[in-house]
């Protein structure tokens, strides 16, 4: 399974963390997500057939939609 690192900000706490969880789990691809406060990022795990671009674009925008900028 191949993952995925994006660089979010403004998370800043656990309610940040279940809200960026919620929305990227619910992205068709995604099996896990593992939040890193500390260093403003979001690793999601990537079922075997995903393509990983598409994906990440995706899970980008659903997390962008929930109010948390994703850095390029």
């Amino acid at each position: 399974m191949a993952q995925l690192t994006l660089a979010v900000a403004g998370m800043t706490c656990q309610h940040c963390v279940k809200a960026v969880t919620q929305v990227a789990m619910g992205v068709d691809g995604v099996v896990d997500c593992d939040i890193d406060l500390q260093a403003a990022t979001v690793t999601l795990t990537l079922a075997a057939d995903a393509d990983t671009a598409n994906v990440g674009e995706r899970a980008a925008s659903a997390i962008r939609a929930e109010g948390y900028p994703v850095e390029a």
